[in-house]
């Protein structure tokens, strides 16, 4: 873990317990690297279940006015076995596609 956290382009830290959801959660605030990046997101605050380890809630804080984005996540599924079919476009009948000129 503490190889992944030295490549990564992002800060971490974690924060202390906030009692927020059912089951416990850990708390991490990432803050961006490079100031590209930090440009546009002053930070993520993330909470991940300690039980399967998976995201529960994300809040994406816009740098110039600290509002944010907030993604919250429910009966996420890990290792769900999904058919190829359900990557391939089912377009109606009579619908034209284009392409990209460039």
């Amino acid at each position: 873990m503490e190889e992944l956290i030295k490549k990564a382009n992002v800060l971490v830290e974690a924060l202390p317990y906030i009692r927020a959801f059912a089951g416990k959660t850990v708390v991490l605030e990432l803050t961006p690297k490079s100031d590209q990046a930090r440009s546009q997101i002053s930070r993520i605050r993330m909470w991940i279940d300690e039980a399967s380890w998976l995201p529960v809630q994300q809040k994406f804080f816009e740098t110039s006015t600290d509002d944010y984005f907030l993604s919250h996540y429910t009966h996420v599924m890990k290792n769900l076995k999904i058919a190829d079919a359900k990557f391939r476009p089912d377009w109606p009948k009579g619908v034209r596609i284009e392409k990209p000129r460039g």
